[in-house]
């Protein structure tokens, strides 16, 4: 069970971190001269490659629910005990909010900056 949760928690990490952070970067801080469709496109591959590289090595492990909703799904379709499912919640939502924190850490490093989180949130 350690093993699943570990897998859930840096799936859920990764996806928040890199996925989330891609659409942060593009559209929270409307970064000067780069087009809306190239930051849409942008957004789509990282949540879509990220995925699939998460499908591949956590899915032997956890089945790569990294997200909530599917953690449900796969509940109530009978897939997945309700120890184990509770389990993955609290991994994807330790790991949703540290990778969280990570950004907010990252983002406000960069104050000086116009496009640091900071100035942002201002």
């Amino acid at each position: 069970m350690v093993r699943k949760f570990a897998a859930e928690f840096l799936g859920t990490a990764s996806l928040v971190f890199f996925a989330v952070g891609v659409a942060t970067l593009t559209f929270g801080f409307k970064a000067d001269g780069s087009s809306f469709i190239a930051g849409v496109v942008a957004t789509a591959l990282a949540f879509g490659l990220t995925l699939l590289a998460l499908a591949y090595v956590l899915g032997p492990i956890s089945g790569c629910h990294v997200n909530p909703a599917v953690t449900l799904g796969a509940l109530v379709a009978g897939r997945i005990s309700l120890r184990d499912a509770a389990t993955y919640w609290v991994a994807q939502f330790i790991g949703g909010v540290l990778a969280a924190l990570a950004h907010r850490a990252l983002f406000s490093a960069k104050e000086a900056s116009p496009m640091g989180f900071a100035a942002a949130q201002s």
